[in-house]
């Protein structure tokens, strides 16, 4: 899948990471579509992407840009079209550290 590659590549761009094969053999990818029932409207599938880091890799702006580019990446490989709030709330990006 071409958004797998896509986000590694979005990753290693904001965590400002060397692009060579040690660091891509350490990146990892996971695309996993939910089925969540919520208390409120129905407004289709949930996507959630769970980004890792070593502590300190990511300043606040890099989160921001991460989360972002991250959250194009999944709604264009659904075939989203519109980027309306109600779409980017779809995708939920946790970014986490030690």
């Amino acid at each position: 899948m071409r958004t797998r590659a896509q986000l590694a590549d979005s990753l290693l761009k904001w965590e400002k990471a060397p692009d060579n094969d040690i660091t891509r053999s350490i990146t990892w990818v996971y695309f996993h579509e939910l089925e969540l029932h919520v208390g409120g409207p129905e407004m289709g599938e949930r996507y959630h992407v769970l980004v890792t880091v070593p502590e300190g890799a990511l300043s606040e702006r890099r989160k921001e840009g991460l989360i972002e580019e991250a959250t194009e990446l999944v709604l264009e490989a659904v075939g989203i079209e519109g980027r309306e709030f109600t779409d980017k709330v779809r995708v939920w990006v946790h970014i986490r550290g030690p």
